[in-house]
C-alpha cells in the first residue's frame, strides 16, 4: 500500500480521519501516521479494509481493480 492510497480511498468514501477511526476501531492518530507513510500491521489493514469496504488486494496495490465487498 502506498501512503497516498489510504488517504485517497478515505477521501473517495467522503470520510474524515475521525469517521474512519470510529468505523475501524483504529485510533485517529494512527490513521494520520499511516497516511504519512507509517507501516500497518496485518490486523490494522483488515480493520481499515473492512471499514472502507474495499478489496484488500486493491488497498495493498496488488491489483488495479477494486471489487468492493458486498
Amino acid at each position: 500500500m502506498t501512503k497516498t492510497k489510504l488517504k485517497e480511498l478515505r477521501i473517495e468514501k467522503q470520510m474524515t480521519q475521525k469517521e474512519l477511526s470510529e468505523l475501524s476501531g483504529v485510533p485517529q492518530e494512527q490513521i494520520s501516521r499511516y497516511e504519512r507513510g507509517r507501516s500497518m500491521t496485518e490486523e490494522t489493514i483488515k480493520k481499515i479494509v473492512k471499514a472502507l469496504n474495499v478489496n484488500a488486494d486493491y488497498f495493498l496495490g496488488l491489483t488495479d481493480k477494486n471489487n468492493e465487498k458486498g
